[in-house]
């Protein structure tokens, strides 16, 4: 099977969210901690704590997205269309600068929603692959469980 695409600007944001996106445990203490946090000021006003929240706001909002924005027009071959193929190897990525092979063997984590899938050949780095490279969603969630079983048979 063949896929193509290019990656969008929105994709590639939409990526760094998802890269950064903590395990659920800590999602949901964090929301706790947060909604601790705007009571607390609530209550008892305070310049730190008003200070605290607003920077993780603009931070969250406005400051990843403007510097994700940024890399994405700083990193041309991001932009050209990308060509990916799957065999018993592993997948084939293959743009106008070149071509690779990553092995199965190489995933180390995977990060998806319903729109995109981060492989992981290490913590930092991932390959993107977003939905609309395939024809239909279910093209799309069939890879998904194909990543799935080659994941959970290399750990």
């Amino acid at each position: 099977m063949k896929i193509e695409g290019v990656v969008s600007e929105s994709d590639f944001l939409r990526s760094q969210y998802l890269h950064i996106r903590p395990h659920p445990a800590f999602s949901v203490a964090g929301v706790i901690l947060c909604l601790l946090a705007v009571l607390l000021l609530i209550i008892s006003f305070s310049w730190l704590l008003f200070a605290c929240l607003m920077y993780l706001t603009l931070h969250f909002f406005v400051l990843i997205p403007w510097r994700v924005k940024k890399v994405y027009r700083e990193y041309s071959a991001i932009q050209e269309p990308t060509s990916i193929s799957f065999s018993d190897e592993g997948l084939e990525f293959s743009s106008e600068n070149g071509k690779s092979l990553f092995p199965w063997s190489d995933i180390r984590k995977i990060k998806k929603n319903n729109s995109l899938i981060l492989i992981y050949p290490n913590r930092i780095n991932f390959h993107l692959i977003p939905s609309h490279f395939f024809n239909s969603k279910d093209e799309f969630d069939d890879f998904s469980t194909l990543i799935d079983s080659k994941y959970q048979t290399t750990k």
